[in-house]
């Protein structure tokens, strides 16, 4: 028994960069939609900070956890709770949107 649990340990700590590296280099921002225009939104982050962040064509807009559905940049709403996936640039590559209908 006592080998067996030596022998996960290890298994466990040998993959463990792995999933580390997986997502190095990407970075998220999450919050509420406090401002938005043709190119950027403004974010109320999760700890209470705001954040600008710049949109492009190349943006992507996904409704729903699944990502299947297609969003479009009228989709973002002030008072939508969003997460961004940010590009090494620091500008928006895929906003996340809510499945529901705004309710603004």
């Amino acid at each position: 028994m006592r080998k067996m649990l030596v022998s996960l340990s290890i298994v466990a700590v040998l993959a463990l960069p792995g999933v580390v590296l997986a997502h190095e280099g990407h970075h998220h921002v999450m919050g509420t939609v406090t401002a938005v225009d043709a190119t950027h939104v403004e974010l109320k982050t999760t700890d209470g900070k705001s954040k600008s962040v710049p949109i492009h064509s190349d943006t992507k807009f996904i409704k729903g956890s699944k990502g299947t559905i297609a969003g479009t940049a009228s989709d973002l709403r002030i008072g939508t709770r969003i997460m961004i996936d940010l590009g090494k640039d620091g500008s928006a590559q895929e906003i996340r949107l809510p499945s529901g209908k705004p309710t603004n």
